[in-house]
Order: C-alpha cells, then sequence, then structure tokens
C-alpha cells in the first residue's frame, strides 16, 4: 500500500469527533494533515477548552479513535520538510477568542481557513465555502454511521 509521507503533500481535512454534553454543538472540529492515510496517523489543529479558556492545540490524532467522524478534504500541505511546522506557526497566529458563547471550535476552522485562503497559500481548495463543509460534514457522519469508507479511507483507495 501506499504512504501518503511518500507523496509531496498531506491532505489537509476538516475532521470531526463526536462531543457529548455540549450545549450546542454535537461535532468537534480540527484541521488535520493526515501523515500517513496507511497508519491512519495526524497532525491535528485546534481550539481545546471552554468557551472562558479556549487555546490553541496541535496533537497528534488517529483516525482509528472510537469518536472520530470522519472528515470533508478541503487541501493539501506538502510534505516537504519543514512545511507542516510552518502551517502550524501560521495557524497559532489565528485569533481564539474567549467569552463569546456563539464562537467555538467550528468557527475557529472556518476562520482558519478562511486565513489560508486570503493569504494565497495554495493549501486550501477552491470553493471550500463554510456551507459546503458542513454538508459534506453531515455526509460524512452518514458514511460512519452506516459503515461506508470515511475520507481517509477514500484517500487511501486513490493513492493505490
Amino acid at each position: 500500500m501506499a504512504s501518503i509521507a511518500a507523496s509531496p503533500t498531506f491532505p489537509l481535512i476538516v475532521a470531526q469527533w463526536a462531543l457529548r454534553n455540549h450545549w450546542r454543538r454535537t461535532e468537534h472540529w480540527g484541521l488535520a494533515a493526515l501523515t500517513s492515510v496507511d497508519k491512519g496517523t495526524m497532525r491535528v489543529f485546534q481550539v481545546a477548552g471552554n468557551m472562558d479558556s479556549f487555546e490553541f492545540e496541535a496533537c497528534h490524532h488517529n483516525t482509528a479513535e472510537r469518536d472520530f467522524l470522519g472528515g470533508v478534504h478541503v487541501g493539501n500541505v506538502s510534505a516537504a520538510d519543514g512545511e507542516l511546522e510552518k502551517l502550524e506557526q501560521r495557524l497559532r497566529n489565528i485569533n481564539v477568542k474567549k467569552g463569546d458563547p456563539d464562537w467555538d471550535c467550528q468557527s475557529w476552522v472556518i476562520d482558519a481557513l478562511q486565513e489560508l485562503r486570503m493569504a494565497e497559500t495554495g493549501i486550501v481548495f477552491a470553493g471550500m465555502s463554510e456551507r459546503a463543509i458542513r454538508a459534506e460534514l453531515e455526509e460524512e457522519k452518514e458514511r460512519e454511521e452506516t459503515g461506508h469508507c470515511l475520507v481517509h479511507e477514500r484517500l487511501q483507495e486513490n493513492s493505490i
């Protein structure tokens, strides 16, 4: 099987995880670079915490996690040395709002994608609107519930 690490780019997805006991949302979102589709490894960029304590976080996750609900492929990040670190630094500079009940992890992801587009980084695909992303993530949850292939599995099939 092919590994994304051997290719020139890492797929960038809006990843979603099940979120329980939240007053408004049922999914947590983050931006994730799929560093190995074969192994399911992701470098995730997100905001974590509560309304009054949100902080930017960069961490590693795996697509095999129980609460992972798939995602939508929104762009590609160069796999060249240092490029993920450059992306992380750029994302660290995205404004994190605290104390605003209408702002959360999903807002941050949309803000981050808009910033990447406006900076003309070439990372985010053209035409990736918030409406399109939300619609695709709803379809992805349906795929997860019915046992169909999620984004990382479809990308793996396409890389073979």
